[in-house]
């Protein structure tokens, strides 16, 4: 259990830390779910990615609400891309591409 002193900036800082550091592991996370190639498991993914980040605080930087979030994210969600690209930003991170390994030269 992590206890925080009286220092508000240390404290402050210590959030960035923990932030970045869930960032950086969900970036990770996300790219092998999403080399599944899986709709469902990608959101389940964000999902857990946006409970590790804190729902409300996904759903306010999201401009979503909380209940609004916890339906989208659900088993019967389909998040629009508008939607899924906030999640994304909301979480620290962004959608990228990449060619496949098998993927022939043109």
């Amino acid at each position: 259990m992590v206890v925080f002193g009286n220092n508000f900036s240390t404290d402050c800082s210590v959030f960035r830390f923990i932030s970045r550091s869930i960032s950086a592991k969900a970036s990770a996370y996300l790219t092998v779910v999403a080399e599944e190639n899986d709709p469902r498991l990608l959101v389940e993914a964000l999902a857990k990615v946006a409970k590790a980040h804190g729902i409300s605080q996904i759903a306010r930087k999201a401009s979503v609400t909380r209940v609004g979030l916890y339906k989208t994210l659900s088993r019967r969600g389909n998040p629009e891309l508008r939607t899924f690209l906030k999640l994304l930003a909301a979480s620290g991170l962004q959608l990228s591409f990449k060619p496949k390994p098998t993927a022939l030269a043109a």
